[in-house]
């Protein structure tokens, strides 16, 4: 079955949104007096604003934050994959048989992330272990380099350095993973749209257009902002997901820096 396109599906939710809106407008129109609701409208507007600025603040609040998220994971997976590239390319120029262990364990660590990792990620399964003794058995590879020329050992020295980044940023990407938005803000989030959108409702507007044309505009822009919130609240899911691209294109370096090299024996 072909996924739905996300603004298609966004569309659709906001759409249907919208019409329920109308529709419902249509019904009090039809059976509670406009007259009525008018005579508080002054109360009702003074409530809506309060509401509808505490709301705003709120959810403004929330889609800053998964935006942000979302922005660090991708910069995360990137500075990961850079780092790696570091220390594949002074492995590349290490002398035997530390370059080939670092050449062969870094595309081991880049092809365990894409092809293991990040299914997991997605799916928001547990992450195997397996990148971690990958990157300790690098570890050992780059802390037994040793050399008698100063600027050699202060690239072997950067290279141990740019190997805790890639650790750095792997911890980052994992705890990115089951971040979310707390459940709690979700009751927040819904509970507040219902009470934003029911008050827009006790207005008394006499036309039924008028009152429609406020309704369902109000109704649809918090359904697409929570849509947004949805989409967007976990970085390696849903629509908007984070891909492993950053490490395909490190193991593409890989192959521009060449060699190859065999995974020495497990420690």
């Amino acid at each position: 079955m072909l996924k739905v396109n996300i603004y298609l599906e966004g569309l659709l939710w906001v759409v249907g949104a919208g019409v329920l809106a109308g529709a419902l407008v249509y019904l009090q129109h039809r059976y509670l007096s406009a007259e009525l609701r008018a005579q508080h409208n002054d109360v009702t507007g003074a409530f809506f604003e309060i509401i509808g600025v505490l709301y705003a603040v709120m959810l403004a609040f929330i889609v800053i934050a998964v935006w942000d998220t979302m922005n660090e994971a991708e910069d995360n997976s990137y500075k990961e994959a850079n780092a790696l590239v570091e220390v594949y390319w002074v492995g590349h120029n290490a002398p035997e048989p530390q370059r080939a262990s670092i050449e062969a364990l870094s595309r081991l660590y880049a092809n365990t992330v894409v092809d293991k990792e990040w299914p997991q990620m997605v799916t928001r399964d547990e992450v195997s272990p397996e990148g971690y003794a990958i990157l300790d058995d690098i570890r050992v590879q780059v802390e037994s380099l040793k050399s008698t020329d100063p600027v050699t050992t202060k690239r072997y020295q950067d290279t141990a350095d740019k190997l805790r980044e890639v650790v750095g940023a792997r911890g980052a990407r994992l705890s990115a993973v089951d971040g979310g938005v707390n459940p709690v803000l979700w009751f927040a989030l819904i509970a507040g749209a219902v009470l934003f959108v029911a008050f827009a409702y006790l207005f008394g507007v006499p036309g039924r257009l008028a009152h429609a044309t406020m309704v369902v505009t109000v109704t649809m822009m918090v359904v697409m902002l929570l849509y947004a919130v949805y989409e967007l609240e976990y970085p390696f899911s849903r629509g908007t997901a984070v891909g492993p691209d950053a490490m395909r294109f490190a193991l593409e370096r890989f192959a521009q820096i060449g060699g190859g090299g065999s995974v020495p024996p497990s420690r």
